[in-house]
């Protein structure tokens, strides 16, 4: 049994980890054996931080793989699906023709972003990036404008703050998660 037992820093090194690494795995609720304290040192049953860490990398592995469908997913909207219905039509294709579709759809996605109909996936979120982070500063900076030129109190302008900052939460819900996008423009009251 007191060979499977081992220490935190032994642990990290069987995880080949370094100790803070390994600390933020412990707060992700890896398994403690005993827990430390003044003079006494955490202990760890080594079998079950392995079975348990395995875990956690497949967990992580497979988020990963999600997030990579995802993104794919989301490339082939912005660029018009071509690889998506290509690979819908694919499979009964040979090789040689499977790569021949592939390679018309290239060419076609490269004509049609020569000609300005496609726009680079990193071109448009550089952009995006770009307005949001000034259209933030600016939000932000609304409060301390508005008590200059138009003489908010600071009540006032503690509730401008407030209200912008709400606003500013709602944008980045609804970029984060496309199905909160409203489908009509909001009336402004």
């Amino acid at each position: 049994m007191s060979e499977r037992i081992v220490n935190r820093a032994e642990m990290a090194k069987l995880l080949e980890m370094s100790l803070p690494t390994f600390d933020r795995y412990m707060d992700r609720g890896m398994p403690i054996f005993q827990r430390g304290s003044n003079g006494r040192a955490y202990q760890f049953d080594a079998e079950a931080v392995i079975a348990w860490y395995r875990g956690e990398i497949e967990k992580e592995e497979a988020a990963a793989a999600a997030r990579a469908a995802d993104l794919t997913q989301l490339s082939m909207e912005l660029t018009g699906g071509a690889a998506a219905e290509i690979e819908g039509v694919a499979p009964g294709l040979s090789g040689k023709a499977r790569i021949e579709a592939l390679q018309g759809a290239l060419l076609q996605d490269k004509l049609e972003q020569q000609r300005g109909k496609l726009i680079p996936v990193e071109d448009v979120r550089a952009d995006y990036t770009a307005l949001f982070s000034r259209l933030r500063q600016r939000l932000l900076s609304l409060p301390v404008m508005l008590v200059r030129s138009a003489g908010l109190t600071p009540s006032q302008a503690a509730t401008v703050d407030a209200d912008v900052r709400a606003l500013l939460r709602e944008l980045a819900l609804q970029i984060a998660d496309p199905d909160m996008r409203p489908t009509e423009p909001e009336e402004m009251h």
